[in-house]
């Protein structure tokens, strides 16, 4: 009799299948300052774009996805939102380009080699500039809707999906995700692979290859060497943002165009390095992450921030090369639609040694001495705002933790509360996919962009309605 109950009551329940429960704007007590924060405002990107109209400067934004799938434009229905509460329209058809890394480059598993993309694979994305599955920026160019001739946002979408897919397709995808049709998740060499020949259950097969595979294997790419190829990727793309902003304020910047991007021609005059950073310091610029894409960018803003504390940062052509593009990240503020950076500092952690004889090498020769762990250490110089929003129903999402390293000398750290749309049961479950991906389709985080949001000392925060 209880059976019956049951399945009566599931199926009544099945009729009050919704997608309730999203935001409109934020709510008292929905966004939360991490210890040592000091910020009692985050500026939205109205804010900025009309401090821009009056000096007639371009705001620029970075767009960048992180794990799933994400296909050229991802951004775009992002951007219409943005642009629709800022009275903003495009200015002609996009402007699509590889990023030209300057060197090829062999995957290594072992002493075996692997080529990532050989020639002919994939058919509609061949190597350019002799590179492998170069990673792509879609430039659109905003202009205002009354006035089509002035541009007053510039954004810059990067997609580095092929390269991480490559990888995951080889190694990975077609050993796990189920009987492969059309190639799809599978690479030509690894197709007629010999598969587990035991039958699995479909829904633990879509649960496999959507969090495991497309997710949380992103994760382990990053954390590699492998991923280091990425972290240049984004390196790149901060040295193109900041080489066109500079050569719109008139500072001059040698045309790289088919090479790589590379600002470090600016240290043979000290005084021109420094006034280009300066430049990008007072530049419009704001940066809007997603996933895995969140981890990557506050990654290797910490490593330049780190480097422009050393004295000789501007000195010489490498600490230029590395330090100058980011400093557009100074006193800006990046929206993270959720982050792995939680997830992925437990790859980070350290364990440093304490021997009884501190003259004494430690016995795991692993392991640093504290006194050497402290010496190591690197202060960071920028100040940067990391904005968070989670979904607690996000199974790849998590948390800005309040031990991050550079915790007090980072900028703020602020997580919001957000409820994305999606698929809802009752109060029992939520659609973790759509928790993850919809984030560009909660107005209550398309409000806190555009119009920015009060951070009170003392209580809950306070979203600005327009």
């Amino acid at each position: 009799m209880w059976v019956t109950r049951a399945i009566t009551v599931s199926l009544l329940g099945a009729t009050t299948v919704a997608c309730g429960g999203t935001q409109k704007h934020l709510e008292p007590g929905e966004i939360r300052v991490l210890p040592f924060t000091n910020i009692q405002h985050v500026n939205g990107l109205r804010g900025t774009v009309d401090s821009a109209r009056a000096a007639n400067e371009p705001v620029r934004v970075l767009f960048m996805h992180g794990m799933i799938t994400w296909d050229s434009g991802y951004s775009r229905p992002h951007q219409a939102k943005i642009a629709e509460r800022l009275a903003l329209e495009t200015a002609g058809p996009d402007s699509v380009f590889s990023v030209i890394r300057g060197y090829r480059f062999t995957v290594m598993s072992g002493p075996q080699p692997f080529v990532i993309a050989p020639p002919d694979w994939p058919p509609n994305k061949p190597p350019v500039g002799g590179e492998l599955l170069p990673a792509e920026i879609r430039r659109t160019t905003w202009v205002e809707r009354a006035n089509p001739s002035v541009v007053r946002l510039i954004a810059y979408e990067l997609r580095w999906a092929d390269l991480r897919d490559a990888a995951k397709n080889r190694f990975l995808a077609c050993y796990e995700t189920g009987p492969v049709r059309d190639g799809y998740d599978c690479d030509p060499f690894t197709k007629d692979y010999l598969p587990n020949t035991d039958r699995r259950a479909s829904a633990n097969y879509k649960l496999k290859r959507g969090l495991l595979v497309r997710g949380l294997a992103d994760a382990a790419v990053v954390l590699s060497p492998f991923g280091d190829v990425l972290r240049d990727d984004v390196d790149l793309t901060m040295c193109i943002i900041a080489r066109d902003e500079l050569r719109w304020r008139g500072i001059p910047v040698s045309d790289s165009v088919g090479k790589r991007c590379d600002l470090g021609v600016l240290a043979s005059d000290r005084a021109v390095a420094t006034n280009a950073a300066r430049t990008l310091e007072r530049a419009r610029f704001a940066a809007i992450t997603h996933s895995l894409g969140s981890f990557l960018l506050m990654d290797q803003q910490f490593q330049a921030a780190g480097r422009r504390a050393s004295p000789n940062a501007l000195a010489t052509v490498q600490s230029v090369r590395e330090t100058l593009p980011f400093f557009l990240l100074d006193q800006k503020t990046v929206f993270m639609l959720a982050n792995q950076v939680s997830l992925l500092g437990l790859g980070r952690l350290d364990a440093v040694c304490e021997t009884t004889d501190p003259k004494q090498p430690c016995p795991n020769r692993a392991l640093k001495k504290v006194d050497d762990y402290i010496k190591a250490a690197k202060p960071s110089a920028t100040m940067t705002t990391w904005v968070a929003f989670n979904d607690v129903n996000d199974l790849l999402g998590y948390e800005l933790p309040g031990y991050l390293p550079e915790v007090g000398s980072t900028g703020a750290l602020i997580n919001v509360t957000v409820r994305n749309p999606g698929f809802r049961f009752l109060r029992s479950l939520k659609d973790p996919n759509a928790a993850h991906t919809k984030q560009a389709d909660n107005p209550a985080i398309i409000e806190a962009i555009v119009e920015g949001f009060d951070v009170p000392r003392a209580g809950p925060a306070q979203s600005l309605k327009r």
